[in-house]
Protein backbone atom coordinates (compact mmCIF):
# COMPACT_ATOMS: atom_id res chain seq x y z
CA UNK A 1 0.00 0.00 0.00
CA UNK A 2 1.53 3.26 -1.13
CA UNK A 3 0.59 5.76 1.93
CA UNK A 4 1.14 9.38 1.03
CA UNK A 5 2.35 12.82 2.58
CA UNK A 6 -0.85 13.67 4.06
CA UNK A 7 -1.72 10.67 5.47
CA UNK A 8 1.23 10.14 7.49
CA UNK A 9 5.03 12.02 8.20
CA UNK A 10 6.26 8.37 7.90
CA UNK A 11 5.02 6.60 4.61
CA UNK A 12 6.71 3.30 3.49
CA UNK A 13 9.06 3.47 0.43
CA UNK A 14 7.67 1.61 -2.49
CA UNK A 15 9.08 1.04 -5.69
CA UNK A 16 7.20 2.42 -8.29
CA UNK A 17 8.17 -0.33 -10.71
CA UNK A 18 7.81 0.22 -14.83
CA UNK A 19 3.96 1.24 -15.59
CA UNK A 20 3.18 0.86 -18.81
CA UNK A 21 1.35 4.36 -19.14
CA UNK A 22 4.70 6.24 -17.57
CA UNK A 23 5.37 9.71 -19.23
CA UNK A 24 1.61 9.12 -20.96
CA UNK A 25 -0.54 12.96 -21.07
CA UNK A 26 -1.49 13.72 -24.33
CA UNK A 27 -3.14 16.27 -26.72
CA UNK A 28 -3.87 14.37 -30.08
CA UNK A 29 -3.54 16.35 -33.56
CA UNK A 30 -1.44 18.63 -32.70
CA UNK A 31 2.31 19.16 -33.07
CA UNK A 32 5.15 18.67 -30.81
CA UNK A 33 7.22 21.65 -29.30
CA UNK A 34 10.93 21.56 -30.65
CA UNK A 35 12.14 23.42 -27.10
CA UNK A 36 10.57 22.04 -24.30
CA UNK A 37 9.37 24.86 -22.04
CA UNK A 38 8.84 23.96 -18.29
CA UNK A 39 6.15 26.81 -17.85
CA UNK A 40 3.98 25.99 -20.92
CA UNK A 41 4.06 21.99 -19.51
CA UNK A 42 2.17 23.55 -16.13
CA UNK A 43 5.27 22.24 -13.91
CA UNK A 44 7.46 23.65 -11.22
CA UNK A 45 10.82 23.07 -11.31
CA UNK A 46 12.64 23.73 -7.68
CA UNK A 47 15.86 22.59 -5.58
CA UNK A 48 15.04 21.98 -1.94
CA UNK A 49 15.82 22.48 0.67
CA UNK A 50 16.04 26.25 -0.85
CA UNK A 51 19.91 28.43 -0.51
CA UNK A 52 21.18 24.80 0.60
CA UNK A 53 25.26 25.11 1.37
CA UNK A 54 27.35 23.67 -1.23
CA UNK A 55 28.09 20.34 0.73
CA UNK A 56 24.71 20.18 2.30
CA UNK A 57 22.13 17.40 0.39
CA UNK A 58 19.09 18.87 -1.94
CA UNK A 59 16.57 17.39 -4.08
CA UNK A 60 15.82 18.42 -7.96
CA UNK A 61 12.01 18.72 -7.65
CA UNK A 62 9.67 18.55 -10.84
CA UNK A 63 6.51 19.30 -9.81
CA UNK A 64 2.91 20.22 -10.31
CA UNK A 65 2.05 23.70 -9.39
CA UNK A 66 0.99 23.83 -5.66
CA UNK A 67 3.21 20.72 -4.84
CA UNK A 68 6.06 22.77 -3.12
CA UNK A 69 3.75 24.60 -1.05
CA UNK A 70 1.78 21.52 0.29
CA UNK A 71 5.34 20.05 1.11
CA UNK A 72 6.49 23.29 2.63
CA UNK A 73 3.41 23.61 5.04
CA UNK A 74 4.17 20.59 6.41
CA UNK A 75 4.71 20.61 10.51
CA UNK A 76 8.28 20.48 10.88
CA UNK A 77 9.97 21.43 7.67
CA UNK A 78 12.53 21.15 7.25
CA UNK A 79 13.93 19.13 9.32
CA UNK A 80 17.47 17.88 9.17
CA UNK A 81 18.76 14.23 8.30
CA UNK A 82 19.44 12.11 10.81
CA UNK A 83 22.81 10.28 12.25
CA UNK A 84 23.39 7.10 10.76
CA UNK A 85 24.32 3.77 12.54
CA UNK A 86 27.83 1.78 12.08
CA UNK A 87 28.63 -0.70 10.01
CA UNK A 88 27.33 -3.45 11.77
CA UNK A 89 23.54 -3.09 12.48
CA UNK A 90 21.18 -4.04 15.06
CA UNK A 91 17.50 -4.25 14.84
CA UNK A 92 15.87 -0.65 14.42
CA UNK A 93 19.19 1.47 13.81
CA UNK A 94 19.28 3.97 10.80
CA UNK A 95 21.70 2.84 7.85
CA UNK A 96 20.33 5.18 5.57
CA UNK A 97 19.02 8.49 5.62
CA UNK A 98 19.20 10.24 2.09
CA UNK A 99 17.36 13.47 -0.29
CA UNK A 100 16.75 11.86 -2.91
CA UNK A 101 18.13 13.13 -6.30
CA UNK A 102 15.22 13.72 -8.46
CA UNK A 103 11.79 13.69 -7.73
CA UNK A 104 9.45 14.29 -10.93
CA UNK A 105 5.69 14.23 -12.42
CA UNK A 106 5.17 10.53 -14.10
CA UNK A 107 4.44 12.97 -17.35
CA UNK A 108 3.79 16.09 -18.93
CA UNK A 109 0.91 16.96 -21.44
CA UNK A 110 2.32 16.17 -25.08
CA UNK A 111 0.69 17.03 -28.44
CA UNK A 112 0.89 13.91 -30.30
CA UNK A 113 0.02 13.55 -34.12
CA UNK A 114 -3.08 11.40 -34.88
CA UNK A 115 -1.96 9.42 -37.27
CA UNK A 116 0.24 7.17 -34.81
CA UNK A 117 -0.92 3.83 -33.35
CA UNK A 118 -0.63 3.23 -29.61
CA UNK A 119 2.67 1.94 -29.42
CA UNK A 120 4.34 4.55 -31.56
CA UNK A 121 2.00 7.21 -29.40
CA UNK A 122 3.53 5.85 -26.24
CA UNK A 123 7.09 5.75 -27.51
CA UNK A 124 6.55 9.36 -28.84
CA UNK A 125 5.43 10.76 -25.80
CA UNK A 126 8.49 9.32 -23.60
CA UNK A 127 10.92 10.50 -26.48
CA UNK A 128 9.02 14.25 -25.48
CA UNK A 129 8.96 13.99 -21.73
CA UNK A 130 12.78 13.09 -21.78
CA UNK A 131 13.42 16.75 -23.88
CA UNK A 132 11.78 17.70 -20.58
CA UNK A 133 13.72 15.74 -18.06
CA UNK A 134 16.78 16.94 -19.89
CA UNK A 135 15.90 20.98 -18.73
CA UNK A 136 15.32 19.49 -15.23
CA UNK A 137 18.73 17.39 -14.89
CA UNK A 138 20.32 20.04 -15.85
CA UNK A 139 19.37 21.86 -12.72
CA UNK A 140 21.35 19.05 -11.08
CA UNK A 141 24.67 19.64 -8.91
CA UNK A 142 27.06 18.39 -11.51
CA UNK A 143 28.29 15.13 -8.86
CA UNK A 144 24.44 14.77 -8.45
CA UNK A 145 23.75 14.28 -12.22
CA UNK A 146 26.64 12.21 -12.35
CA UNK A 147 25.60 9.99 -9.86
CA UNK A 148 22.25 9.64 -11.09
CA UNK A 149 23.33 8.59 -14.70
CA UNK A 150 25.15 5.82 -13.31
CA UNK A 151 22.07 3.93 -12.00
CA UNK A 152 20.81 1.36 -13.46
CA UNK A 153 18.78 1.46 -16.93
CA UNK A 154 16.51 -1.62 -17.40
CA UNK A 155 14.31 0.19 -20.15
CA UNK A 156 16.61 0.35 -23.16
CA UNK A 157 14.11 -0.84 -25.98
CA UNK A 158 10.73 0.06 -24.98
CA UNK A 159 11.68 4.00 -26.22
CA UNK A 160 12.53 5.61 -22.87
CA UNK A 161 15.17 8.10 -23.00
CA UNK A 162 18.54 7.38 -21.42
CA UNK A 163 16.59 9.77 -18.24
CA UNK A 164 13.32 8.59 -18.10
CA UNK A 165 14.55 5.00 -18.46
CA UNK A 166 16.36 5.11 -15.03
CA UNK A 167 13.63 7.16 -13.17
CA UNK A 168 11.47 3.99 -14.54
CA UNK A 169 13.98 1.59 -12.65
CA UNK A 170 14.74 3.07 -9.33
CA UNK A 171 11.97 5.31 -8.74
CA UNK A 172 10.10 5.18 -5.66
CA UNK A 173 6.23 5.96 -5.47
CA UNK A 174 5.10 8.96 -3.96
CA UNK A 175 1.57 10.25 -3.53
CA UNK A 176 -0.45 13.24 -1.28
CA UNK A 177 1.75 16.38 -2.78
CA UNK A 178 -1.39 16.65 -5.63
CA UNK A 179 -4.68 16.76 -3.72
CA UNK A 180 -6.37 18.49 -6.32
CA UNK A 181 -5.20 15.60 -9.09
CA UNK A 182 -6.13 11.69 -9.11
CA UNK A 183 -5.14 8.86 -10.97
CA UNK A 184 -1.67 7.80 -11.81
CA UNK A 185 -0.48 11.52 -13.14
CA UNK A 186 -0.99 12.48 -9.23
CA UNK A 187 1.94 10.45 -8.03
CA UNK A 188 5.71 11.67 -8.21
CA UNK A 189 8.36 9.34 -8.98
CA UNK A 190 11.44 9.94 -6.32
CA UNK A 191 14.79 8.52 -7.45
CA UNK A 192 17.36 8.48 -4.19
CA UNK A 193 20.81 7.81 -4.72
CA UNK A 194 21.93 4.85 -2.52
CA UNK A 195 18.43 3.23 -1.76
CA UNK A 196 18.27 2.38 -5.68
CA UNK A 197 21.46 0.61 -5.85
CA UNK A 198 19.97 -2.09 -2.71
CA UNK A 199 19.21 -5.21 -4.40
CA UNK A 200 15.60 -7.00 -4.23
CA UNK A 201 14.73 -9.51 -1.49
CA UNK A 202 10.65 -10.90 -0.91
CA UNK A 203 12.52 -11.35 3.02
CA UNK A 204 14.17 -7.85 3.52
CA UNK A 205 16.72 -7.32 6.08
CA UNK A 206 15.90 -3.36 6.18
CA UNK A 207 12.91 -1.47 5.86
CA UNK A 208 12.40 2.14 4.57
CA UNK A 209 10.01 5.18 4.70
CA UNK A 210 9.83 8.53 3.51
CA UNK A 211 9.42 12.10 6.07
CA UNK A 212 7.96 14.99 4.38
CA UNK A 213 9.52 17.44 6.84
CA UNK A 214 13.03 15.88 5.86
CA UNK A 215 12.33 15.30 2.06
CA UNK A 216 14.49 12.39 2.94
CA UNK A 217 14.27 8.28 3.06
CA UNK A 218 15.06 6.24 6.34
CA UNK A 219 16.17 2.87 5.87
CA UNK A 220 16.32 1.17 9.30
CA UNK A 221 17.30 -2.62 9.76
CA UNK A 222 14.38 -5.00 10.06
CA UNK A 223 16.33 -7.55 11.71
CA UNK A 224 19.69 -7.89 13.06
CA UNK A 225 22.69 -7.22 10.06
CA UNK A 226 26.20 -8.38 10.26
CA UNK A 227 28.83 -6.34 8.80
CA UNK A 228 29.26 -7.45 5.12
CA UNK A 229 26.15 -8.73 4.86
CA UNK A 230 24.35 -7.15 1.88
CA UNK A 231 21.63 -4.94 2.51
CA UNK A 232 18.04 -5.61 0.69
CA UNK A 233 14.55 -4.10 0.25
CA UNK A 234 12.03 -5.35 -1.83
CA UNK A 235 10.89 -4.20 -5.24
CA UNK A 236 7.32 -5.51 -5.13
CA UNK A 237 4.24 -5.93 -2.44
CA UNK A 238 5.83 -8.98 -0.27
CA UNK A 239 2.10 -9.99 0.48
CA UNK A 240 1.83 -11.04 -3.16
CA UNK A 241 1.91 -14.44 -4.14
CA UNK A 242 4.83 -15.69 -5.14
CA UNK A 243 4.14 -15.88 -9.15
CA UNK A 244 2.56 -12.65 -9.06
CA UNK A 245 6.29 -10.55 -7.67
CA UNK A 246 8.37 -12.63 -10.28
CA UNK A 247 5.69 -11.02 -12.75
CA UNK A 248 6.82 -7.56 -11.48
CA UNK A 249 10.23 -8.37 -11.57
CA UNK A 250 10.34 -8.96 -15.16
CA UNK A 251 10.94 -5.82 -16.62
CA UNK A 252 14.13 -5.86 -13.83
CA UNK A 253 15.52 -8.38 -15.78
CA UNK A 254 15.79 -11.44 -13.28
CA UNK A 255 14.40 -13.89 -11.65
CA UNK A 256 14.06 -13.89 -7.65
CA UNK A 257 16.01 -16.53 -5.40
CA UNK A 258 15.02 -15.56 -2.03
CA UNK A 259 13.94 -17.90 0.71
CA UNK A 260 10.34 -16.82 0.02
CA UNK A 261 10.59 -17.54 -3.23
CA UNK A 262 12.41 -20.42 -3.45
CA UNK A 263 9.87 -22.53 -1.70
CA UNK A 264 6.39 -20.65 -2.92
CA UNK A 265 3.78 -23.23 -1.63
CA UNK A 266 4.49 -23.21 1.64
CA UNK A 267 5.77 -19.15 2.00
CA UNK A 268 2.22 -18.14 0.02
CA UNK A 269 0.61 -20.36 3.00
CA UNK A 270 1.93 -18.86 5.68
CA UNK A 271 1.80 -15.29 4.02
CA UNK A 272 -1.99 -16.18 4.03
CA UNK A 273 -1.97 -17.03 7.32
CA UNK A 274 -0.24 -13.86 9.09
CA UNK A 275 -2.74 -11.69 7.21
CA UNK A 276 -5.58 -13.10 7.90
CA UNK A 277 -4.76 -12.81 12.11
CA UNK A 278 -5.81 -9.33 12.99
CA UNK A 279 -5.04 -9.13 17.27
CA UNK A 280 -7.99 -7.63 19.22
CA UNK A 281 -7.06 -6.61 22.39
CA UNK A 282 -10.32 -4.84 23.37
CA UNK A 283 -12.49 -8.01 21.87
CA UNK A 284 -10.06 -10.26 24.13
CA UNK A 285 -10.07 -8.10 27.08
CA UNK A 286 -13.61 -8.00 27.63
CA UNK A 287 -14.10 -11.71 26.65
CA UNK A 288 -13.76 -13.96 30.50
CA UNK A 289 -14.23 -16.99 28.54
CA UNK A 290 -10.93 -16.91 26.97
CA UNK A 291 -7.96 -17.12 28.71
CA UNK A 292 -5.46 -14.36 30.41
CA UNK A 293 -2.49 -15.41 27.81
CA UNK A 294 -4.81 -16.36 25.10
CA UNK A 295 -3.98 -13.15 23.10
CA UNK A 296 -0.45 -13.32 23.95
CA UNK A 297 0.06 -16.69 22.69
CA UNK A 298 -1.54 -15.93 19.04
CA UNK A 299 0.83 -13.00 19.16
CA UNK A 300 3.63 -14.49 19.60
CA UNK A 301 2.82 -17.38 17.02
CA UNK A 302 2.02 -14.55 14.74
CA UNK A 303 5.38 -13.15 15.40
CA UNK A 304 7.15 -16.60 14.66
CA UNK A 305 5.62 -16.58 11.65
CA UNK A 306 6.59 -13.38 10.64
CA UNK A 307 10.63 -14.43 11.84
CA UNK A 308 10.28 -17.71 9.71
CA UNK A 309 9.28 -15.42 6.62
CA UNK A 310 11.34 -12.38 7.82
CA UNK A 311 9.38 -9.88 7.81
CA UNK A 312 10.16 -7.97 10.29
CA UNK A 313 9.69 -4.64 8.82
CA UNK A 314 6.34 -5.33 7.82
CA UNK A 315 2.94 -3.57 10.35
CA UNK A 316 2.22 -7.19 11.27
CA UNK A 317 5.18 -7.70 13.03
CA UNK A 318 4.88 -4.17 14.99
CA UNK A 319 1.44 -4.95 15.69
CA UNK A 320 1.90 -7.87 17.45
CA UNK A 321 4.35 -6.82 19.57
CA UNK A 322 1.95 -3.33 20.59
CA UNK A 323 -1.14 -5.83 21.12
CA UNK A 324 1.15 -7.74 23.40
CA UNK A 325 2.70 -5.17 25.43
CA UNK A 326 -1.15 -3.91 25.71
CA UNK A 327 -2.28 -7.56 27.03
CA UNK A 328 -0.21 -6.98 29.59
CA UNK A 329 -1.35 -3.99 30.56
CA UNK A 330 -4.68 -5.13 30.47
CA UNK A 331 -3.09 -7.67 32.70
CA UNK A 332 -1.45 -5.43 34.72
CA UNK A 333 2.18 -6.49 34.38
CA UNK A 334 4.47 -3.82 35.13
CA UNK A 335 7.38 -5.70 34.29
CA UNK A 336 5.94 -7.21 31.08
CA UNK A 337 4.89 -4.11 29.51
CA UNK A 338 8.27 -2.18 30.00
CA UNK A 339 9.67 -5.11 28.52
CA UNK A 340 7.49 -5.29 25.18
CA UNK A 341 7.56 -1.80 24.89
CA UNK A 342 10.78 -1.39 24.64
CA UNK A 343 10.69 -4.34 22.29
CA UNK A 344 7.84 -1.83 20.40
CA UNK A 345 10.42 0.76 20.53
CA UNK A 346 12.54 -1.23 18.40
CA UNK A 347 10.55 -0.72 15.45
CA UNK A 348 11.07 3.06 14.42
CA UNK A 349 9.49 2.62 11.33
CA UNK A 350 6.03 1.90 12.90
CA UNK A 351 3.61 4.76 11.92
CA UNK A 352 2.16 3.71 15.33
CA UNK A 353 5.44 4.45 17.25
CA UNK A 354 4.75 7.70 18.74
CA UNK A 355 1.65 7.25 19.77
CA UNK A 356 0.02 7.34 23.08
CA UNK A 357 -0.19 3.52 23.83
CA UNK A 358 3.56 3.21 23.20
CA UNK A 359 4.54 6.65 25.25
CA UNK A 360 2.69 5.71 28.34
CA UNK A 361 3.74 2.03 28.01
CA UNK A 362 7.36 3.78 28.61
CA UNK A 363 6.44 6.34 31.15
CA UNK A 364 3.09 5.79 33.19
CA UNK A 365 1.62 2.75 31.59
CA UNK A 366 -0.58 2.66 34.88
CA UNK A 367 -3.18 5.36 33.44
CA UNK A 368 -3.60 3.50 30.61
CA UNK A 369 -7.33 3.66 29.69
CA UNK A 370 -6.54 -0.40 29.47
CA UNK A 371 -4.74 -0.94 32.75
CA UNK A 372 -6.04 -3.76 34.64
CA UNK A 373 -8.91 -4.08 32.14
CA UNK A 374 -8.37 -7.95 33.17
CA UNK A 375 -7.91 -7.84 36.67
CA UNK A 376 -10.57 -5.83 38.02
CA UNK A 377 -14.53 -6.42 37.51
Amino acid sequence: MKRGFLNSAKSKAIRLGSDAGYGSSSTIGAPSMPTPDLSSSGTDTVILPANAAPDEPVTVCFFWPGSKEVLMKMPGYPKPLRKVSEPTFRVGELIIDEQPLLISVRGVPVAVPAMLNQEQTTKYQLREFEKYLEVVLKKMRPADREAFMSLANSHLTDGSGPIAGRIRTNSLGLDGLCPAMTGPMAQYSSVPHYISRMNNSCSPNTTSNFHDTSISYTVYAARDIAEGEELTLSYSDVWDTAANRQQTFKPYGFVCACDACRDPISSDRRHAKIRAFVPSVRMWAVNRSLPDDWLINKCLEQIALLEQEKLEGESHYHAAINAIMEAYICLGDSPKVRKWAARARKCPWAATLESLDVMIALKSHDGHPLWRMRVEK
